[in-house]
């Protein structure tokens, strides 16, 4: 069955009224949306009610096929809003002060779907955001898609660290993010939607961040991902690019 959590907030605090206490709770809850849950591996609903009986729930669920769908519903409104994400997540043991410990990291990207049920990935809402679970407030990755690891943080766990242990967690994102393009080419969404969404050379990315990049561009290198006008995926190393005009009139054979 499910479990539960109980949090009992007196507000007795002499630095803050509870006034005081009650609008910033009010904010906190009012500002949970799909993000908030989306890289969390223990809870799935939450449901909250205000003085006034009007509540808001955020509730995941996941199938088989790496999709989450995740839907909100604030207090102010009837409507549910939900947003679906194609999810990947891996392990690995690191070593944590005197132990180690086997620690999960995963990647999100969002999905969009047409009235005729066709999917297609696209950058998500908020650019380069980056979780440790939570969000990391501070933290810019100038990613299109979103990115959650135990990283080295800031005491207010708002921004990431530079640090050896981050790196390595890096590396790891990056080769999660090579293995994610296997199974989004074999759902036949390797496109220009896709593209639209993976990060280039012209996004400015930190060293940091660019690891994820190199890793992507060595990837398409190897693997037959990239399409062509013929139909027939190629490694990019084989691939020729230039305007609709000269392809129109060059052959394959040319």
């Amino acid at each position: 069955g499910q479990e539960w959590t109980k949090f009992i907030f007196p507000f007795n605090n002499p630095k803050k009224s509870p006034k005081e206490a009650y609008k910033e709770s009010l904010i906190g809850l009012l500002g949970l949306n799909a993000s908030s849950i989306l890289f969390l591996r223990n809870i799935n609903y939450i449901k909250y009610t205000l003085p006034n009986n009007t509540y808001g729930v955020i509730k995941k669920d996941e199938n088989a096929q790496h999709i989450s769908l995740i839907s909100c519903k604030s207090p102010d409104s009837p409507r549910i809003i939900q947003t679906k994400w194609l999810y990947f997540q891996s392990s690995s043991t690191f070593r944590v002060g005197y132990s180690t410990k086997q620690l999960p990291f995963s990647i999100a990207y969002s999905i969009l779907q047409d009235t005729t049920h066709k999917i297609k990935i696209a950058p998500t809402k908020e650019i380069g955001k980056v979780f440790i679970y939570f969000p990391a407030e501070k933290e810019y990755s100038g990613l299109r898609f979103y990115i959650n690891a135990p990283f080295a943080s800031t005491v207010a766990r708002d921004s990431v660290r530079s640090c050896n242990e981050n790196d390595t967690l890096i590396q790891h994102i990056s080769n999660l993010v090579s293995n994610s393009l296997e199974v989004i080419n074999s759902l036949g969404l390797m496109d220009f939607d896709l593209f639209n969404v993976l990060p280039n050379s012209h996004d400015n990315l930190s060293d940091f961040y660019n690891t994820i990049l190199n890793k992507i561009i060595e990837t398409f290198k190897v693997k037959k991902y990239l399409p062509t006008k013929n139909g027939s995926p190629i490694t990019s190393s084989r691939a020729l690019t230039g305007p609709s005009a000269i392809s129109k009139v060059l052959s394959d054979d040319d």
